[in-house]
Protein backbone atom coordinates (compact mmCIF):
# COMPACT_ATOMS: atom_id res chain seq x y z
CA UNK A 1 0.00 0.00 0.00
CA UNK A 2 1.20 3.52 -1.09
CA UNK A 3 1.31 5.74 1.75
CA UNK A 4 -0.45 8.98 1.33
CA UNK A 5 2.08 11.98 1.84
CA UNK A 6 1.12 15.03 2.77
CA UNK A 7 2.07 18.23 0.72
CA UNK A 8 6.24 18.29 1.01
CA UNK A 9 6.76 21.56 2.38
CA UNK A 10 4.09 20.98 5.40
CA UNK A 11 5.55 19.90 8.23
CA UNK A 12 3.67 17.79 11.59
CA UNK A 13 4.15 20.72 13.43
CA UNK A 14 2.76 22.70 10.88
CA UNK A 15 -0.25 20.67 10.91
CA UNK A 16 -0.42 20.83 13.87
CA UNK A 17 -1.10 24.40 13.99
CA UNK A 18 -3.82 24.10 11.33
CA UNK A 19 -6.07 21.91 12.86
CA UNK A 20 -8.44 24.03 15.91
CA UNK A 21 -11.48 22.43 14.71
CA UNK A 22 -13.44 20.03 13.36
CA UNK A 23 -14.42 21.67 9.93
CA UNK A 24 -9.96 22.66 10.00
CA UNK A 25 -9.40 18.48 10.27
CA UNK A 26 -12.11 18.30 7.30
CA UNK A 27 -10.56 20.88 5.23
CA UNK A 28 -6.97 19.36 5.81
CA UNK A 29 -8.02 15.78 4.82
CA UNK A 30 -9.34 17.14 1.75
CA UNK A 31 -6.24 19.37 1.21
CA UNK A 32 -4.31 15.99 1.42
CA UNK A 33 -6.38 13.61 -0.50
CA UNK A 34 -6.90 16.40 -3.42
CA UNK A 35 -2.89 17.00 -3.38
CA UNK A 36 -2.73 13.00 -3.67
CA UNK A 37 -5.46 12.94 -6.57
CA UNK A 38 -7.57 10.74 -4.70
CA UNK A 39 -11.29 10.59 -4.59
CA UNK A 40 -13.10 9.76 -1.03
CA UNK A 41 -13.71 6.05 -2.20
CA UNK A 42 -10.22 5.74 -3.08
CA UNK A 43 -8.89 7.28 0.04
CA UNK A 44 -11.19 5.63 2.18
CA UNK A 45 -10.61 1.93 0.51
CA UNK A 46 -6.83 2.59 1.39
CA UNK A 47 -7.79 3.81 5.00
CA UNK A 48 -10.57 0.61 5.52
CA UNK A 49 -12.81 3.19 6.43
CA UNK A 50 -16.56 3.98 4.55
CA UNK A 51 -16.59 6.76 2.14
CA UNK A 52 -19.34 8.13 4.05
CA UNK A 53 -16.94 8.41 6.92
CA UNK A 54 -14.69 10.84 5.15
CA UNK A 55 -17.26 12.77 3.10
CA UNK A 56 -18.40 13.39 7.43
CA UNK A 57 -14.76 14.24 8.27
CA UNK A 58 -14.64 16.48 5.39
CA UNK A 59 -17.83 17.94 6.25
CA UNK A 60 -16.73 18.76 9.88
CA UNK A 61 -18.84 16.91 11.80
CA UNK A 62 -17.97 17.49 15.55
CA UNK A 63 -19.29 14.13 16.44
CA UNK A 64 -17.87 11.13 14.83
Amino acid sequence: MTPVNSDPGTSTTAARSVVRSPEDLGAFVARLRYANDLTQQELAQRLGISRRYIYEIESGRPNL
